[in-house]
């Protein structure tokens, strides 16, 4: 059960860092594309 909770909690945060990771690196990519 345990690991149902923590895999539960763990799979969004996981999926949101991802996002952050892909949209930071996308925003990089046209920032330096602009100049």
């Amino acid at each position: 059960m345990k690991d149902i909770i923590s895999d539960t909690l763990f799979l969004p945060l996981y999926f949101r860092a991802l996002d952050a990771q892909k949209s930071q690196s996308i925003y990089l990519v046209e920032k330096a594309y602009k100049q």
